[in-house]
């Protein structure tokens, strides 16, 4: 009995850490390595960093819960991601509906429909379901692979992090951005953020003994992202019309999530370092140029850290095809 304590005082030390732990990942790849808001701006303003956590961290560790609690595969975790884009983009920064929103760019009339940034909102719905969820949640399980798919949060602590993530998201809508999205677009964008939450808690994981991705999962990995780049960053800005992406990126999108119903947790960790491979080392060499010098060696920096953590776990017999 008494030996039991300690025992699960230590589980609970180890959750809470991983917890976290975790929770920072998501500001680290959502906003800092995104470039949304650069190292510089970080260390200038010592609040932002703090604020990003409690709504990114509080959003992760809820979704995820809902994820373990629910037994949830890949397409449950891009579901449920989805869900954490059109919250955060749609229905508390407002940015699918504001046309001069300051992120959005050339994306502010390229694929406008009806008072919808419709371009930007697919975007930034795979953005945050990759970026902002998946990422913290795949490097948690190979950071701490005892806890993976365990439970990290408590009935008391599941409402207490609902409650920062709601009042943060009130402060976001009230005062980051005041513009007032039309009515109807507003519900309907209420309407789809429940819905990815249901068919969240509704779909269960296929299992396949196969698939070609396996073979190649860094490349597969490498391949998404690149190919998101070249729909959602280049495209715009030529004649090309504003479907094309759209109607390219969302099979693309679904296709990352549906190849990992028949990976393991290797081939995972190896979609995932080749995927932040593109974003990581060349699109933060990208960020370096355009004036967030910082960038660079964040990302960079950030990369071989997860190289090192997955040589740890699984040795360095991997580079690009899965042996």
């Amino acid at each position: 009995m008494g030996l039991n304590i300690p025992m699960k005082l230590c589980m609970v030390n180890a959750r809470v850490k991983a917890a976290i732990f975790i929770s920072l990942l998501s500001p680290l790849f959502g906003e800092v390595l995104s470039g949304s808001t650069p190292p510089s701006e970080v260390i200038a303003n010592l609040l932002a960093f703090p604020l990003l956590w409690a709504y990114y961290g509080s959003g992760l560790l809820l979704f995820r819960e809902l994820w373990v609690r629910k037994n949830g595969g890949s397409l449950s975790l891009m579901l449920f991601g989805a869900a954490y884009g059109v919250i955060e983009e749609g229905l508390f920064i407002k940015s699918w509906f504001d046309p001069n929103w300051p992120d959005l760019g050339v994306l502010g009339h390229y694929g406008r429909v009806a008072g919808v940034n419709v371009v930007w909102a697919v975007w930034l719905t795979i953005f945050h379901t990759y970026m902002s969820i998946w990422v913290p949640v795949i490097l948690g399980v190979l950071i701490f692979p005892a806890l993976g798919k365990e439970s990290l949060l408590s009935g008391r602590s599941i409402y207490l992090l609902l409650a920062i993530f709601i009042g943060m998201g009130i402060l976001m809508f009230s005062l980051l951005n005041p513009y007032l999205p039309p009515v109807p677009q507003y519900i309907l964008a209420v309407l789809i953020a429940i819905s990815f939450i249901y068919l969240g808690t509704k779909v269960r994981e296929v299992r396949r003994k196969s698939s070609w991705a396996k073979r190649y999962p860094f490349l597969f990995g490498f391949s998404f992202l690149f190919s998101m780049f070249i729909l959602f960053v280049m495209v715009p800005y030529t004649s090309i019309p504003f479907f094309i992406p759209v109607l390219l990126g969302i099979p693309i999108y679904l296709l990352f999530f549906w190849v990992q119903n028949a990976m393991n947790w290797r081939e995972r960790h190896l979609l995932l370092l080749g995927s932040l491979s593109f974003w990581l080392l060349f699109m933060d060499f990208v960020f370096s140029t355009m004036g967030y010098p910082l960038e660079l060696p964040a990302g960079w920096l950030t990369f071989f850290f997860i190289v090192f953590l997955f040589h740890r776990r699984y040795g360095f017999k991997f580079l690009v095809m899965n042996r």
